[in-house]
């Protein structure tokens, strides 16, 4: 695990464009959360035993090997957080109470 200034320090290059707006940017942090969702879910079915074909793609994106009610459990998080972004919640609170976790 990270520790918090280092995650804080994640969620911080999702808001340096000060020029994009709201809708774009919940947009691109609803893609960035596909995308962490994708990489859960493959170090999931690996985990399990199922081939998949972009090991190095998930351990890139997710690190070192986790428990499986570990990766459910930030699986859920991210799913939450989709949620929230489309329900117009504080973006950046968003985002950080889902990395938090990670």
């Amino acid at each position: 695990r990270s520790p918090f200034y280092a995650k804080v320090k994640i969620v911080e290059t999702f808001f340096k464009d000060k020029d994009e707006g709201g809708e774009r940017q919940r947009e691109r942090l609803l893609s960035v959360l596909d995308l962490w969702l994708l990489a859960w879910r493959t170090l999931l079915l690996e985990q399990l035993g199922f081939p998949t074909s972009s090991t190095a793609f998930t351990q890139s994106l997710v690190g070192v090997h986790y428990a499986k009610d570990a990766i459910v459990s930030h699986m859920q998080k991210v799913i939450e957080a989709k949620a929230l972004l489309r329900y117009n919640v504080n973006q950046r609170l968003v985002m950080e109470n889902c990395v938090a976790t990670f």
